[in-house]
């Protein structure tokens, strides 16, 4: 099973048992709120899921899923009303892993070897839907109490401010005397817009804290630069011009209400 059918497994059933949970914290009243603010820590875990990945793989020991890693960021959110809040996210991951050709070695037989360095900051402009609401009725007055456990669901767009960095030691296969060796860098640094889909649900622990945990899945697609169409062009990696950027984080965080 990938990352992300383990993540929506995860999120659906953190979900249902939510929805399952008893709808009121005895003694603890209801107080509304504006807004939060929140900090999450987690883990990342690229698709892959484009040409420019399956290519360079097929050269070098080389895999989106080498760049699993860990995460955290920042929200803030505001309640447009009880069934319904408005965020806006932001991120940061970055990985390094090293490759090497899988059928060229150097004389002496050891490896020819880069280095890989991803680095991704989404923003994300989302909204969550909360089927439930935060709170439930208790007696005949009125009277509002805390639910102890809230899902959410929603989803939304943004953008991915990304860099991806290869250098190392390189193949011509271009060079009329041979393979020649050189040792190379590319480099590219952009902006791409993205869409998210998010899952979670949230343990109350007053009405001004809270526990999430969240699973979120990015689409993103940025265009590879002319660093990388110059290492192409000489055979060291293979040709692409697309590099997929999206993929799955399961975060665990704490909230802040005002």
């Amino acid at each position: 099973m990938g990352a992300r059918s383990v993540l929506f497994t995860v999120a659906g059933v953190v979900t249902l048992l939510a929805a399952l949970a008893p709808s009121t914290l005895a003694g603890e009243p209801w107080s509304p709120y504006n807004g939060e603010w929140g900090f999450r820590l987690g883990g990342f875990f690229p698709s892959g899921d484009s040409d420019a990945w399956r290519a360079t793989g097929s050269g070098l020991t080389l895999d989106a899923s080498d760049f699993n890693g860990g995460t955290f960021g920042f929200t803030f959110a505001a309640s447009l009303n009880p069934n319904l809040d408005m965020a806006l996210s932001t991120d940061w991951l970055g990985s390094t892993t090293h490759s090497s050709y899988r059928n060229y070695v150097f004389e002496d037989n050891s490896p020819i070897t880069q280095c890989e360095t991803l680095r991704l900051m989404p923003v994300d402009f989302s909204f969550r839907i909360l089927p439930t609401g935060r709170t439930a009725p208790r007696g005949t007055k009125g009277r509002r109490v805390l639910r102890p456990v809230v899902p959410y669901f929603g989803g939304g767009l943004g953008l991915m401010f990304w860099e991806y960095e290869q250098s190392g030691d390189f193949i011509d296969f271009t060079d009329p005397t041979g393979l020649l060796i050189y040792h190379g860098y590319a480099e590219v640094q952009s902006v791409t817009l993205s869409a998210n889909v998010l899952a979670g649900i949230e343990i109350q622990f007053s009405p001004w804290i809270a526990m999430q945990v969240e699973g979120r899945y990015r689409w993103a697609t940025g265009d590879l630069g002319s660093d990388f169409h110059e290492l192409a062009a000489r055979g060291s990696i293979a040709p692409n011009d697309h590099l997929d950027l999206g993929g799955s984080s399961l975060t665990t965080g704490v909230v802040f209400r005002f």
